[in-house]
């Protein structure tokens, strides 16, 4: 992102609405996101299969 990482996002959106889900994607290992921060996460590139269980897990 250009203005912010996406852990000043991920905080920002906690400021306003703490129980938004929200879900990190990143090119880099999955293990790399912190998780403190953010609900779940993904790797590029996207596997669908898990992209969908972790889609389902907060949509409903």
């Amino acid at each position: 992102m250009p203005k912010m990482s996406g852990d000043e996002a991920a905080r920002c959106i906690r400021k306003i609405n703490p129980s938004i889900p929200i879900v990190a994607m990143s090119a880099q290992s999955e293990y790399s996101i912190d998780q403190t921060i953010m609900n779940d996460s993904i790797s590029k590139p996207i596997d669908e299969q898990k992209l969908d269980h972790i889609l389902r897990k907060y949509v409903a």
